[in-house]
């Protein structure tokens, strides 16, 4: 029965999205092409994404696509002109939010594209109609999945497949919507483009990477997920079990045959199509436990929750086996259908289970099986075959053959009552050095979210309400002072206030740059202030008073008041000194500069002859020195001063070549003994004050390595 019926949904499926197929797309005069769905696929996704950040491109175009802008710049994105027919497809396909982007057209620069011209096929009133309902039907699918460590890609596409497939339905009659995403989180129908994109678009919501893949071979739009860096076949349309004669699904049912699937994996579903390239060529997945499964996975409190229909138990995701489940549903007194039908739903704490005449609870709290009482008159060959929980009534579906006709179909309903919200929140906000903060809210709630009251007033109800069903809130804040923050759920519950507060400090640099000048900080928030540049002068110090010469050179921020302002101090009278330096056998020189707060540059430069220039303030020290010299020092007064050139020269390099050798021994001693032939004025070895034998025996003794070093001293001449 069952692969009959799949075989029959498939082709119901086919013919169906034959009659939705439209023509290949035309490029007008004025450069524009509209889709039918696609384009030519010479380019993957995958290999698009290699040459462009996706992502970041997506975040930049869709509020530009929310204003209905029809000239876009694009140039920063440097995207070859070679490229636009996949671009084009990654904005059809892949900007779900851009449900209403009709043509497009590019301008370029050379191989380049810098502009994206747009046409939309909805109002701007029409699209703002539907793009905030269509984040709340978002937000109620992923709110527990988005920001979840505890989960990992896999689990979380995984949750949302089957929340897709709990969702929405086939849109056999092909209406406007129908293949976008509003129309299948919204109008809960949709044809496979539909599906494609709102999966595409929630997991995007939970961080997980996804694409749409068309085939128009097979007429067909399913997705490419990202997991560990591979990509995986995911067909929500395909899994999501429909009655063969086109009418809605069975409550709770749905397949998992071709959830992350490779490329020969997805092919032996029946995805036969040949003008597609992907590269899902890891088959970890291909017969993953989750194919065991005809119902959904249910994540309640941290953990996940499914139902085995191969082998009739109740697990948790890792395996625990929580409950065993023997049933047959009977077509007469004596025969029964092969297989296990049990279907699940999650209600609070809840799983919710069926066999063919009864209904049990799990309770994940306490750990039992409560049996509950159904009264209804049950005929031969009918049994329970679909079951969900929404808005606090449970629905059971009762029909004669499994996945069957829904012309015998009718339903039980249970109502619970309305349990009383409780609501909870906490904020955080961004920190460090910038002009406007953000405040980060999590919202916890058993209830729908209406949304949050937010403003300077300790009593929320004289805050501003902004509606929104998320539960991860980012504000923007540029303005100094205390803001409060109240979450409330569509039923009244309304969190305590939380509070925090914004201070503002202004850095008036006095002529100079800073990285940022006005910065706003969380009152509790510690920073160092930025270093300002000036040109011509030197940074001397942030002060408080606007007079001062000098400051602190370092100051850190901690709870300051509400507003403060700081003021750049700068050194008067900066002066340039320069000079040049000629060492002797290619030593380094050294130039030094000891500012008068204590700061010091160095600059260095090897061998030959060093021209510099420095810039000082008053009450500097300059020192140009090298290996084994003593430095020679300049203090800089108020004036301008330059440095004489000097040159320095080795002690005991007697005859100037750059060494000392035997040769300098036997000049020395000549110099010594006839007062002739030193080519050096630096004779005087041992820094007595004259020129000795002493200074030929000390010398001596170094050239033959028994002394290691020899006083340093430097004979400067200036130039």
């Amino acid at each position: 029965m069952k692969s009959i019926f799949k075989s029959m949904t498939a082709l119901t499926v086919l013919i169906c999205m034959i009659f939705a197929a439209a023509v290949p797309c035309v490029s007008t005069d004025d450069g524009m092409v509209y889709p039918t769905d696609l384009l030519s696929d010479s380019v993957s996704i995958v290999d698009l994404d290699a040459e462009i950040d996706l992502g970041t491109l997506r975040s930049y175009i869709t509020p530009h696509f929310a204003n209905l802008e029809d000239a876009i710049d694009i140039s920063s994105f440097r995207i070859p002109v070679s490229l636009k027919d996949p671009l084009s497809n990654f904005f059809w396909r892949d900007c779900p939010e851009a449900f209403h982007v009709y043509g497009l057209g590019y301008s370029s620069s050379g191989t380049y594209l810098t502009k994206v011209r747009v046409s939309y096929n909805y109002t701007q009133e029409e699209y703002n109609e539907r793009i905030s309902p269509l984040k709340a039907a978002a937000a109620s699918i992923v709110n527990d999945l988005v920001g979840n460590d505890s989960l990992d890609d896999v689990q979380k596409a995984l949750i949302v497949h089957d929340r897709l497939c709990e969702v929405c339905e086939y849109d056999y009659n092909y209406t406007k919507d129908g293949k976008n995403a509003y129309g299948a989180l919204v109008n809960r129908t949709a044809v496979c483009d539909g599906y494609a994109r709102a999966y595409e678009y929630l997991l995007n919501l939970c961080g997980v990477k996804c694409y749409t893949c068309i085939s128009e071979s097979m007429v067909h739009g399913w997705n490419l997920v990202q997991i560990d860096g591979m990509f995986y076949h995911v067909d929500v349309t395909w899994d999501d079990i429909s009655w063969a004669s086109g009418k809605p699904g069975v409550l709770g049912a749905m397949e998992h045959t071709n959830f992350l699937r490779s490329n020969e994996g997805i092919h032996a579903t029946g995805h036969n199509a040949t003008d597609y390239y992907t590269p899902a060529n890891d088959n970890r997945f291909d017969n993953a436990f989750w194919q065991n499964s005809e119902t959904q996975f249910c994540y309640i409190n941290g953990e996940i929750y499914w139902f085995d229909n191969t082998n009739g138990q109740l697990k948790t995701y890792g395996g625990q086996v929580l409950a065993t489940v023997s049933d047959k549903w009977y077509a007469s007194a004596t025969s029964y259908y092969q297989g296990n039908f049990v279907r699940i739903c999650a209600k609070g704490d809840s799983i919710f289970y069926t066999t063919s005449n009864k209904l049990y609870e799990y309770d994940t709290y306490w750990g039992n099986v409560n049996e509950w009482y159904v009264d209804f008159d049950q005929k031969v060959g009918e049994a329970f075959y679909g079951i969900g929980y929404y808005d606090y009534v449970l629905t059971m579906e009762i029909n004669t053959v499994p996945y069957g006709s829904a012309d015998n179909l009718r339903h039980i309903t249970i109502d619970f009552p309305r349990e009383p919200s409780w609501i909870s929140a906490e904020i955080s906000s961004s920190t460090g050095i910038a002009s406007t903060q953000t405040v980060y809210a999590t919202i916890e709630t058993n209830g729908d979210i209406l949304g949050y009251y937010w403003g300077t007033s300790e009593y929320y109800y004289e805050n501003e309400l902004f509606e929104t069903p998320f539960a991860n809130i980012e504000i923007p804040v540029d303005t100094q002072g205390t803001y409060y923050f109240n979450a409330a759920t569509t039923d009244g519950a309304v969190t305590a206030a939380k509070q925090i507060t914004f201070c503002r400090i202004k850095l008036n640099t006095n002529g100079g740059t800073v990285s940022c000048d006005n910065i706003l900080i969380p009152s509790t928030d510690t920073i160092e202030l930025p270093t300002p540049d000036k040109d011509g002068a030197y940074f001397n110090g942030w002060a408080t008073d606007s007079g001062a010469e000098y400051g602190p050179m370092s100051v850190t921020v901690s709870n300051p008041p509400l507003y403060s302002e700081y003021y750049a101090t700068w050194m008067k009278a900066m002066r340039t000194v320069g000079g040049r330096v000629t060492t002797v056998g290619g030593a380094e020189a050294t130039v030094t500069v000891i500012h008068a707060d204590g700061t010091v540059t160095t600059t260095a430069v090897t061998g030959g002859r060093y021209s510099f220039e420095t810039a000082v303030g008053k009450g500097a020290t300059v020192t140009i020195s090298a290996p084994g010299h003593v430095s020679l020092r300049y203090n800089i007064g108020p004036n301008v001063t330059y440095l004489p050139d000097s040159e320095m020269f080795l002690a005991g390099d007697i005859d100037l070549d750059g060494a000392i050798t035997n040769k300098d021994v036997i000049a020395l001693f000549k110099f010594v003994s006839s007062g002739k032939g030193a080519a050096s004025p630096v004779v005087d070895i041992d820094n007595d004050g004259e020129a000795t034998n002493m200074d030929v025996v000390m010398l001596f003794k170094f050239v033959s390595g028994s002394v290691k070093t020899l006083p340093e001293l430097v004979r400067v001449i200036g130039r």
